[in-house]
């Protein structure tokens, strides 16, 4: 029987490349759509792949010889490399374009198609920040309060999504994706201080100071993304329009604390006591992703890190 075939549109980007490789250690053909897949080294070896960005056109003649099982869009605006939220801040109307106008091309094109399941990524900047102590997590009943164009444009692209479910037949499940973190990392942003320290400690073998004040965010590491996603795309019954990723809090000076126990590098820890000079987001609940599915992750703090530091000295990427 011919493995199923998985179509992954952004498959040339971080956690893009993750989920091809997911895919083909899980059996699929996996194809991936990117204008960046003509650049050496960022498509997985075992994909096919197109350098242009998805399109019906594109997607018809990709269907019309090997018509894919599974569609997943992980296209996110981010021009310059300086992170997704201060790229969109930066341009709002271009992100709220590529971020809700991309989205509704692709299940668009994917209804045209007969392409049913639709997986891609929105974010939990949807939820906003928040200032409060002792709120409980956030659940997938918590409406959508954005205070950056980032979590606006995805906003608009659940809004979208849930209107393609409804009046054709797609099943679009978006994953609120927290910060993810991981091997091949390449862009600045919310992540830049946890991947500063982990570049100096994997080149130098020691961690710079000084470091910023300490500050804390819900984390998902690479490998559990792209899991998660090919266990959607594996799921057999019905999926909810929008969920949770799993994720685990961390504070920054814990992430450095334990690099340090796991690399034997020098140690500099944030001030705990100092106040935070970045946002603050609210915690998360995942616990209708893991009713619904039973998916659980596979990496915590420890794990993520030990991890990412033997990826790193195998050269699966830079830091």
């Amino acid at each position: 029987m011919k493995a199923p075939h998985a179509l992954v549109a952004g498959g040339a980007g971080f956690v893009g490349g993750w989920t091809a490789r997911a895919f083909l250690a899980a059996g699929w053909r996996v194809t991936v759509v990117d204008p960046a897949a003509a650049l050496s080294d960022r498509v997985p070896e075992g994909c096919a792949s197109v350098a242009k960005p998805l399109d019906a056109e594109v997607l018809d003649s990709i269907v019309a010889t090997d018509p894919p099982r599974v569609l997943v869009g992980l296209g996110a605006f981010g021009a310059g490399g300086k992170g997704l939220l201060a790229a969109s801040d930066s341009d709002p109307g271009a992100a709220i374009t590529v971020n809700a106008g991309g989205l509704a091309t692709l299940l668009q094109a994917a209804a045209g198609a007969g392409i049913r399941r639709v997986l891609w990524t929105s974010s939990t900047v949807v939820y906003g920040r928040t200032d409060t102590a002792g709120l409980p997590p956030a659940d997938e009943t918590l409406p959508a309060d954005p205070d950056t164009a980032y979590g606006l444009s995805k906003q608009l692209a659940e809004i979208t999504a849930k209107w393609f479910r409804t009046h054709h037949s797609v099943e679009a499940t978006g994953v609120r994706l927290p910060l993810v973190l991981g091997p091949g990392l390449h862009y600045r942003g919310a992540a830049a201080h946890f991947l500063d320290v982990m570049m100096s400690v994997t080149s130098a073998g020691e961690i710079p100071t000084p470091l910023p004040a300490d500050f804390g965010s819900d984390v998902l590491y690479v490998k559990d993304a792209a899991r998660l996603l090919v266990s959607l795309a594996e799921f057999p019954g019905v999926l909810a329009p929008v969920y949770n990723a799993p994720s685990f809090p961390l504070r920054f000076s814990e992430f450095v604390q334990c690099l340090v126990d796991e690399s034997g590098g020098t140690m500099t820890v944030p001030n705990p006591d100092a106040v935070d000079k970045l946002p603050t987001w609210r915690t998360l609940s995942d616990a209708k992703l893991r009713k619904d599915t039973s998916f659980e992750p596979g990496f915590d703090t420890v794990a993520m890190i030990s991890d990412w530091l033997d990826e790193t000295a195998q050269g699966a990427g830079k830091a």
